[in-house]
Order: C-alpha cells, then structure tokens, then sequence
C-alpha cells in the first residue's frame, strides 16, 4: 500500500528530523501539519 509506504518513510525521517535538528527546535515538536498528514495516510 502505497500510504504505508509513505508513513514509513515520514516516520524514519521523523526520527531523524527529531534527533539531528533537536538543538534547532530547542525543544519544540515537529509541526503538526507533518503528524496531520501521517494520520491522514496511515487511514
């Protein structure tokens, strides 16, 4: 399924997106337009 696809992948640079930038969000969570669209694709 091409959306499981696609939340594997938002999920695997998710996890690096959180652990490198994490100085640069100084404690901020990514956006959540970015966890709306992860939801949205996982239905």
């Amino acid at each position: 399924n091409l959306g499981d696809g696609l939340v594997q992948g938002l999920a695997i640079t998710g996890h690096f997106l959180e652990h490198r930038l994490a100085p640069e969000l100084v404690g901020r969570p990514l956006p959540a337009a970015r966890g709306r669209l992860m939801r949205g694709l996982a239905r």
